[in-house]
Formats: C-alpha cells, sequence, structure tokens
C-alpha cells in the first residue's frame, strides 16, 4: 500500500514536473528566438494563451487538447455549411492587442481600414514579409504539415478562411502539445476574427 502511494506521488509530480516545462516551450524555441525577442516572445505567449483560454471556454473543457479536437470537428461542420467557426469575443481580443506591445503586431500584421456603409474599422492582416513569416519557414523546415500550411499563405499573401481547411483536414495529425503549433493557430484565427468579426 505504501509502495502504491509513493507510485501516485512520483507519477504526479512528474505529470506536475512536465506541464511546467511545456508551459516554457516558445521560451525555449530557437527558431522562434531568431525572429523575436525575449519581450516579444512574452506577448506571443499572451496570443497563444488567449487562444487556448477562449477555446477551453467555447467547450466548457478543462481538457486543451480534448478542446481543441471538438474546436475541429464543430469548424469542419461549419465549413461544410459553408461558414466561417471561430468563437472568439472580438471585445477580449480588441483588449488583448491593446496589452500587446507595437514591436510585437509590426512582425506579424500589417494595419488597414475596412470600410462599408456605416463606418470604417481597422483590420489587421498578415505581413508576408514579416518576422513571423520567417519564423514560419525555418519551422516548416522541420515539419513537413507546416511546411504545407507556409505554401499556400505565401501564393495567397494573407490568411484566409480557406487556409483553415488546413488545420481542420490535419486536426488529428496536429500535436497541440507544441507551443509553437498552437501559437500559429492562434494567429491564423485571430487574424481571421478581426478581419470577419461584425
Amino acid at each position: 500500500m505504501i509502495m502504491t502511494k509513493k507510485i501516485i506521488v512520483i507519477i504526479g509530480l512528474l505529470m506536475f514536473g512536465c506541464q511546467t516545462k511545456q508551459s516554457d516551450d516558445l521560451f525555449k524555441s530557437a527558431i522562434l528566438s531568431e525572429a523575436f525577442s525575449e519581450n516579444e516572445i512574452s506577448d506571443l505567449k499572451k496570443v497563444m494563451k488567449f487562444f487556448d483560454d477562449e477555446i477551453k471556454l467555447s467547450f466548457s473543457s478543462e481538457s486543451l487538447i480534448n478542446s481543441y479536437s471538438v474546436f475541429f470537428k464543430k469548424s469542419k461542420e461549419m465549413m461544410n455549411e459553408g461558414q466561417l467557426y471561430i468563437n472568439i469575443s472580438s471585445s477580449k481580443q480588441d483588449s488583448l492587442f491593446d496589452n500587446l506591445n507595437d514591436n510585437t503586431i509590426n512582425k506579424i500584421w500589417v494595419k488597414g481600414k475596412r470600410y462599408n456603409e456605416k463606418d470604417t474599422t481597422e483590420i489587421i492582416s498578415l505581413d508576408i514579409n514579416s518576422k513571423y513569416i520567417q519564423f514560419l519557414r525555418s519551422l516548416s523546415k522541420k515539419n513537413n504539415l507546416i511546411q504545407g500550411y507556409v505554401n499556400q499563405l505565401i501564393v495567397a499573401g494573407d490568411i484566409s478562411p480557406n487556409k483553415s481547411f488546413f488545420f481542420i483536414q490535419n486536426f488529428d495529425s496536429l500535436n497541440f502539445n507544441s507551443e509553437e503549433l498552437r501559437l500559429i493557430m492562434a494567429i491564423h484565427y485571430l487574424t481571421l476574427n478581426n478581419q470577419f468579426e461584425e
């Protein structure tokens, strides 16, 4: 009985240790450090964590992996109906962006305007010549799935709803424990959320 308790405690400590190590992945990424400073990586961590939290909140789940799985299944259903599914609060996203350093934003996006009958709103678009694209290109040399995504982005010149199909089609093959991958998904979907908010 005592041996069983010791094993449970050891397993618990190992699991906690793995979770702590996992949260530092972005700071340990040599590829990300080539394109972004430590302060900018802190901002990118905020972007990823915001997206993670919104995905978990959308599906009332504590499990990040389960939440992403349900998110992509729901996205696939909606895409089959010709609709884009993001379900991220625009006001919360605006608050996030207000708290990011301009240098971080400028290494990923360019700002533009969208005009309609009622008003003019500011939108962001992916900067195809950005440090973020440099990061994606470097990462794609190690990851064939990411290489396909990057090639599509470069040809299109921006993130678009049909590029979401990449994640939807491949979600069973994606490692949701990878903070680099979750950062890419966060930037992808937050860009779309900004461009298509009502």
